[in-house]
This record gives C-alpha cells, sequence and structure tokens, in this order.
C-alpha cells in the first residue's frame, strides 16, 4: 500500500542559508538552547540537501562537501558547548561556524533545494541531546583509537555531527562524513565513490571505530544494514562498526531480512528520551505519559475506547494535578509553526487555548468533557465542523495550487491491491480527473476526523490533534479542503443527503465555489489512504484490541471505497 510521502519541501537556497546565518549570528553574542537546537536542525538539512544534490547516485567527498560538514560540526561544538554550560565555546564555535557558512556560500550551488523534514525533531520527540549522551557513554567504554563516524542522510547529518563534536570535545582523533542509504529494488543500498572508499578503507585497515548515526531505525532497518555492509565491502570488521540508533528496536521484528541477520552482530549505544526527561523538558516533571494509547485509560469514562494506531502517536503528558496537557510539537521552526497553529485555532475559537511552549512541547489546558466517540451525531455538532472546515477552507491555505496530479498514484497502487485488478478497472476515466482539480489551493488540513477527536465541553465542542497531520510523513500533506470534507462524511458516517448538505456549508464558509465538483475524486482518494493506513498499522501491530480493531476498520474502508468508485465512475 501507498501512504506515506516524501516529505520534501522545494526551498530557495540563498533564504535559507540566510536563515541559518540570522540564527548562527544571535549565537554569536547570546547562548540559548533553543536557538542553539534550532540552528543544529537547520545546518543539518542544509547540509543532507548539499550533499543530495551533489552526491545524486553515490557518495563521495570532495571539499565542497567537507565545506558544509564543518558547518554543521561547528554548529553541533555550540550546541554541545550550551548544553554543557561553556557559553564562551559556543559563542566562538558559532563565529567560526559562520565563517564556514561564508565559505560555503562562494561555493557554487543550485537556486533551489530539496530539503527533508526531519522526522524525528518534528514529531517523534527525537532530542539530540540524546546523543551527546551515547558518545559520552562510548568515549568512556572504548579503546582511544581513530574513530570514524557517519551520519546517514537527512537527519544522521546534525545526529553525527553531534557525535563527532562530543568525540573531539574527548579528545578522541575523529573523521566525520554523511552519506545516503538509496532505495533499490531489493532495499536500500549506500555507495562510495572511489576516492571516499579508498580513504575509509585505509582507516579501517588502521582498526579504526565507525559509528552509524541515523534517527532510525524504521520498520524495516535497511538504512542501517546498507550502511553497515557497504563499511564491510571498503574492510571494515563487524566489531569495528557500532550503531547509534534513535530507537531501541528488536532486531527479530525488523522487516528486513539483512537487518535482521546483522541487528546483532554490531554494538549499539542508544539513550531513550524517558531516561533523560527531566533534563531535556523540565516542564514534564512527574507528569504522566499518556502517549501510545495510553490516554484511553486514563480518560476512559469520558472517551470510551477508540481504536488508534498507538506506534503513529505523537508524545503526550498530562500534568500532576490534571490541569496541563503537553504535546509535542516539534523541536526548531517544526514548534514554532504549530505554536502558531495552535494559537490562530484556539482565537478562532476551534480548539483548547495553548499555554505556553518550551522544550519541544505544547502546553495547553486539559479541558474537560466528553468525546463524541460512540453518541448520535448532533446538527448542531455537524454545522460547528462545517464552520471549522470552512474557517481552515479559508484562512489554512499556503499559498501552493494544486495540479490535481498528486494523489492518483496513491489511488491507483491501494485500488489494485485492496480491490484487485476488478477494482482497478474502474478506475477508467481517472486520467480526466487533474484538470478539473488543477488550481485548488492547497490547505493546511486537519488530517484526524473521527468524533473521537472532538471534545463537548462546557465551552462548547473543541477539536483535538488539529496542528500537525497536514505536515507528517503520512499522504496527503497540504492538500485540497475537499479530502477533509469528505473525511468527516466518511467518518462521522453522513448518508448522501448530509454529506450534501455539509459540503454545501462547508463551501459557503471557505468561499469555495467548486467544492463539490471535486469531492467524488477525494471522496475515493480518502478511503483508498485510509484503507492502505490502516492495514499497515495493524500488521505492524502484536495481537491485541487495536489490532483487530484496525482490521475491522481496513475492511471498513475497503467496502466503502467499493462504493466510492461508483460514484466517481457515475461523476464522470
Amino acid at each position: 500500500m501507498l501512504v506515506r510521502r516524501d516529505g520534501l519541501r522545494l526551498a530557495d537556497t540563498r533564504a535559507e542559508i540566510d536563515r541559518l546565518d540570522a540564527l548562527l549570528r544571535r549565537l554569536c553574542d547570546q547562548d540559548g538552547r533553543d536557538l542553539a537546537v534550532e540552528a543544529l536542525i537547520e545546518a543539518g538539512a542544509l547540509e543532507a540537501a548539499v550533499a543530495d544534490a551533489l552526491n545524486p547516485d553515490r557518495d563521495g567527498f570532495t571539499a565542497r562537501d567537507g565545506t558544509w560538514r564543518t558547518v554543521t560540526l561547528e554548529t553541533a561544538k555550540l550546541f554541545r558547548a550550551s548544553r554543557r554550560g561553556e557559553p564562551d565555546k559556543a559563542r566562538a564555535a558559532a563565529k567560526k561556524a559562520r565563517k564556514a557558512l561564508a565559505e560555503a556560500i562562494r561555493l557554487r550551488l543550485p537556486d533551489s533545494l530539496s530539503i527533508e523534514t526531519a522526522d524525528g525533531y518534528a514529531w517523534r520527540g527525537l532530542y539530540p541531546e540524546t546523543y551527546l549522551e551515547a558518545a559520552e557513554r562510548f568515549l568512556a567504554s572504548s579503546a582511544p583509537i581513530s574513530t570514524v563516524v557517519v551520519g546517514l542522510r537527512g537527519v544522521g547529518a546534525s545526529l553525527s555531527a553531534v557525535v563527532a563534536a562530543a568525540l573531539e570535545a574527548g579528545g578522541r582523533d575523529t573523521e566525520s562524513v554523511t552519506v545516503r542509504a538509496h532505495e533499490v529494488a531489493e532495499g536500500r543500498m549506500v555507495r562510495f565513490d572511489e576516492r571516499l572508499a579508498g580513504r575509509l578503507g585505509r582507516r579501517a585497515q588502521a582498526g579504526a571505530w565507525f559509528l552509524l548515526v541515523d534517527d532510525g531505525p524504521g520498520s524495516t532497518g535497511a538504512s542501517f544494514a546498507a550502511a553497515a555492509e557497504a563499511l564491510n565491502g571498503i574492510g571494515a570488521r563487524d566489531e569495528q562498526i557500532v550503531l547509534f540508533p534513535g530507537l531501541a528496536a528488536e532486531g527479530a521484528k525488523l522487516r528486513s531480512a539483512e537487518a535482521r541477520a546483522r541487528w546483532g552482530r554490531h554494538r549499539k549505544l542508544q539513550v531513550g528520551f524517558e531516561a533523560m526527561r527531566d533534563s531535556l523538558a523540565p516542564g514534564l516533571e512527574r507528569s504522566r505519559d499518556l502517549s501510545r494509547g495510553l490516554w484511553r485509560e486514563v480518560l476512559k469514562a469520558n472517551l470510551g475506547r477508540p481504536v488508534t494506531a498507538p506506534q503513529h502517536e505523537r508524545r503526550k503528558y498530562l500534568s500532576p494535578d490534571g490541569a496541563t496537557l503537553f504535546r509535542y510539537a516539534g523541536l526548531g521552526r517544526s514548534g514554532r509553526e504549530r505554536l502558531e497553529r495552535a494559537g490562530r485555532l484556539a482565537e478562532a475559537g476551534f480548539t483548547p487555548e495553548p499555554k505556553s511552549f518550551a522544550d519541544g512541547f505544547l502546553a495547553e489546558e486539559f479541558v474537560s468533557g466528553r468525546s463524541l466517540h460512540g453518541r448520535r451525531r448532533d446538527p448542531a455538532d455537524i454545522a460547528h465542523a462545517a464552520r471549522y472546515l470552512g474557517w481552515l477552507g479559508r484562512y489554512a491555505r499556503t499559498g501552493a495550487a494544486l495540479t490535481g496530479e498528486e494523489l492518483t498514484p496513491m489511488i491507483l497502487r491501494n485500488v489494485q491491491q485492496s480491490l484487485g485488478e476488478e477494482g482497478l478497472s474502474r478506475l477508467v476515466g481517472l486520467e480526466a480527473w487533474p484538470a478539473r482539480l488543477a488550481g485548488a489551493p492547497a490547505v493546511a488540513i486537519d488530517g484526524r476526523l473521527a468524533p473521537h477527536e472532538w471534545i463537548r465541553s462546557e465551552r462548547g465542542l473543541l477539536k483535538t490533534d488539529a496542528l500537525d497531520h497536514h505536515d507528517d510523513r503520512f499522504m496527503p500533506g497540504p492538500t485540497d479542503i475537499a479530502w477533509d470534507v469528505a473525511g468527516f462524511s466518511v467518518e462521522w458516517g453522513l448518508d448522501a443527503g448530509a454529506a450534501r448538505d455539509f459540503a454545501a456549508a462547508v463551501a459557503i464558509e471557505a468561499a469555495d465555489a467548486t467544492l463539490d465538483r471535486r469531492l467524488p475524486f477525494y471522496e475515493t482518494a480518502y478511503l483508498a489512504f485510509r484503507t492502505g493506513f490502516t492495514h499497515e498499522a495493524a500488521e505492524a501491530l502484536p495481537e491485541g484490541s487495536d489490532r483487530r480493531g484496525l482490521r475491522r476498520q481496513a475492511a471498513r474502508y475497503r467496502a466503502r471505497l467499493d462504493q466510492a468508485l461508483d460514484r466517481m465512475q457515475a461523476f464522470g
């Protein structure tokens, strides 16, 4: 099934460089953890984008690559110094990073870059401090021989720089490079050019450590496996290769056979968020973890027990007094953008009001009330939801226009895999839809509209979890508001007449006169996505109520998708 997107954004190169330089300029004169983290994230993202542009097929390490690696390394040194209470060293590193950035600017660069959102920082509650701690543990427990730190791009660019900065501060002879695990038919592959292979091979023959750094493993573990295989290929033995993952994965559960075979062959150093929670986010001290579906146990009297995919949930905590909910909103730019969205939605009266934002967590008042899960559909609630989606359709536009072709490959793949060739045959005419859809504004949609996402409180109906599903790695990303309109009608079980009335109300609020003409396509797209998402989420879980519930949901979405194909054909 096709449910994920690449998370790339096309950015103006000069604007991104100027943004990083502005952060570094501020850090030359002041210390600040939040600024240092943001600079680190921005530097790593830029380095990864430039390295990918310069090394599309296989990785080398030219003077240009080295210059950009220096920018990220110096930024990581200022981050380390800031976290270790060394402000003078942090300011000195900021100045060196600015100097390296000025040198990098003089090199010829493309006008635009494809910049990858760092999943760990943006959604998964990954903190670079945990890699700093892991690197210092490695220093204390390993033979003091030379070390090569290999970052797996994208987020591995910044994380590997943190590891390298810690090793250098500890006096270790350290070299650092980044590589890309390219997708190939059989999985992933890391390719070195002849020059880099020779350089690393000499290090391997001399007995150096090789530290592989990334924020994974993902469900397959294929990137770590591919990088380790490539290092074996230039002469590094398994015992020389140490993995620095972001997750404490069980090797036997990785989907890649190569990763399963490799996971036990290498030493691993991983420090989790919970082990450092009090220092990473002091505001969460003694708070109760509500992540991974645990919120249902605390709130079951008000919420019932809706099905969820716990592996995809953001971190969330409830304060000891039960008055404040802390939601992970992201480090750096991601967090600031979600804070702004939270404020706008609350001001419009649709969500709880944010109290504060610190250390990647958004604090908002915990609202007492009852979920709409399992309750009768009140026309007043549906009217409120229409105003909400209309507000998004009018005020949450990204400024981009859709081509109409963004979701067609997903529909084709998921219909074929869920309904077979017969279902695929009913998509004849799909090629005519992009022309009807093109030009509609892209909207930062909600993306999660099931009844349990709404709370009826003393302040009226409030939407929860409304901040970031338009911006994660799952489809559709920013898209036509028709996606949310179709999704609401599906999740709330509206009949044909009620769905038409709901769409008409949203169209009025959003000033969108052609919304109804686009809905048949987006109903099919929504159901194709949800069929794939719930199927994959279920298969990734052990046996239990959520797995069974997700399988039932997948079956319902598949049946609705079958019906939606008929409606789309009839409309066409």
